[in-house]
């Protein structure tokens, strides 16, 4: 499964489950969305069972290098890892 098809599924969790506000839905959006467009670009891929922990510190790098601050990238870095626990629980990954 892609990370483009789960991403509906996770923003309607935040939205309803959670019931997380605007700003911070739409922050955790940019921010999926952004590692998504970085993973299509750098590694032509958006499989959530072809992304390794390389591709994820390879953007933390690019992130880094873009000079985003330490804040930005950590939040950034919590919205992929909470993505990632929802993605677990929901059985579409394994790791």
């Amino acid at each position: 499964m892609t990370i483009t098809a789960l991403l509906p599924l996770f923003l309607n969790y935040l939205k309803v489950e959670k019931r997380y506000s605007s700003h911070t839905f739409l922050s955790y959006e940019n921010d999926l969305n952004g590692f998504i467009i970085f993973c299509k670009q750098d590694y032509e891929t958006d499989l959530l069972k072809n992304i390794l922990h390389l591709h994820i510190r390879s953007w933390i790098v690019s992130l880094m290098s873009d000079n985003n601050s330490v804040v930005t990238v950590n939040r950034k870095i919590s919205t992929l890892r909470t993505f990632y626990k929802w993605a677990l629980r929901k059985g579409y990954t394994t790791t």
